[in-house]
């Protein structure tokens, strides 16, 4: 995940082998990534 030094999430995209289980440990960048692969 990449943050802007403001705290701004930059990524849209979560993929690998724990997307899931990082989507369900943090929300709110599940919230914000476009893709969970």
């Amino acid at each position: 995940v990449l943050v802007t030094p403001e705290g701004e999430i930059k990524g849209t995209d979560i993929k690998g082998p724990v997307a899931a289980e990082a989507a369900e440990k943090w929300p709110r960048i599940a919230n914000l990534a476009s893709l969970i692969v």
